[in-house]
């Protein structure tokens, strides 16, 4: 698989789902709690029934999660916004998360304290982390966090969660899960100011 940049694809699931529900049954897999990416079955196949594919020449798939499937989310970053799926063998490959919170002093919680508190439950206290930088000229600030969902197999899962100052104040947190090592680099568009 060549290097991507997540592809930016939007792609439809024709599969019909009640509103109201946060664990959703997609087409294939056990169900995906949509109120956390940390919950993602990542290397877990989705089966071709209910994926449009947009085209073949296309690595990566990008399904879009409505919002209402996440709304109750404890920490509104690590909702699930995209599942990203391998075109060709249908795996999932990782997903995305993004909010916008109203102020900089909420996003910057959200970064220091919701996501590190998700990611220690989820990895038992043993996730490495790279701290919060700043890349000033960039326009951005960036965690990245890595550790083994199974501590049998040699396979770590990575989040990148960043975070933009808008020029209104606010603060939009984006998150990336998936395989570290894995061709997949987080590509995420910075606002313009």
């Amino acid at each position: 698989m060549k290097k991507i940049m997540m592809v930016t694809v939007a792609v439809l699931a024709t599969v019909a789902f009640a509103q109201t529900e946060t664990v959703v049954k997609m087409p294939g897999i056990q169900k995906i709690d949509m109120e956390n990416l940390l919950d993602v079955p990542v290397g877990s196949t989705l089966l071709d029934t209910g994926i449009k594919r947009v085209t073949q020449e296309e690595d990566v798939l990008q399904i879009e999660v409505p919002l209402e499937w996440s709304e109750k989310a404890k920490c509104r970053a690590l909702r699930v916004s995209h599942i990203l799926v391998d075109n060709r063998r249908l795996i999932i490959l990782g997903g995305l998360g993004s909010n916008v919170y109203p102020t900089i002093a909420e996003g910057a919680f959200a970064m220091t304290n919701e996501v590190i508190s998700a990611v220690r439950k989820v990895s038992d206290g043993k996730a490495m982390v790279v701290p919060l930088q700043f890349y000033k000229q960039k326009g951005y600030c960036e965690m990245i966090f890595t550790w083994k969902p199974d501590p049998k197999k040699n396979v770590e899962r990575e989040l990148v969660v960043r975070g933009f100052a808008t020029a209104k104040r606010q603060m939009a947190v984006c998150t990336c899960l998936h395989t570290k090592g894995d061709t997949l680099r987080a590509g995420f568009a910075t606002p313009k100011r």
